[in-house]
């Protein structure tokens, strides 16, 4: 008898620390995410306003090999612009 309550005891702790573990797991999970979408929107807003910096340059007459020094762009993506 002493055996079955020292068996279920430890079967309710196991499950209580697996579920604690889960509920981490899914968090850092979760937090992961976030960060990898928040870094990936930051890259294309850096990267659109590169663009949109050599586009008002380009339309100034600036010439493209220029630009694309400055801007860290290259030459054809200026072209297409």
């Amino acid at each position: 008898m002493e055996a079955k309550k020292t068996l279920d005891k430890i079967s309710s702790d196991w499950i209580l620390w697996k579920r604690e573990l889960d509920r981490e797991v899914i968090e850092r999970d979760h937090n992961s995410e976030l960060h990898y979408a928040q870094k990936q929107g930051l890259q294309q807003g850096t990267l659109q306003a590169k663009r949109d910096d050599a586009r008002n340059l380009k339309a100034l007459g600036i010439p493209v090999q220029t630009i694309a020094q400055a801007a860290g762009l290259s030459e054809d993506e200026i072209a297409g612009l």
